[in-house]
């Protein structure tokens, strides 16, 4: 884990694609879904609830002043 200075400030920037397909292989990996698909809601919201939690544990993991999130 990295130690910051209080007076540091500390970028994070976080490759949107690479996170996405991380939770998405490992939500499916330990039983998110059975089909792979997605056809049901709560699929849907368990991978979503999966994702949310990857990026929050990065954002505690490195305490940022600011988070970018990018896309392409």
């Amino acid at each position: 884990m990295l130690e910051s200075n209080c007076n540091s400030k500390v970028l994070l920037v976080i490759d949107w694609s690479n996170i996405m397909f991380r939770s998405l292989f490992m939500h499916q990996l330990f039983g998110g879904t059975t089909t792979g698909t997605y056809d049901r809601i709560e699929d849907l919201q368990s991978f979503t609830n999966k994702f949310a939690i990857d990026v929050c544990s990065i954002v505690n993991m490195f305490k940022p002043n600011n988070v970018i999130i990018a896309t392409d």
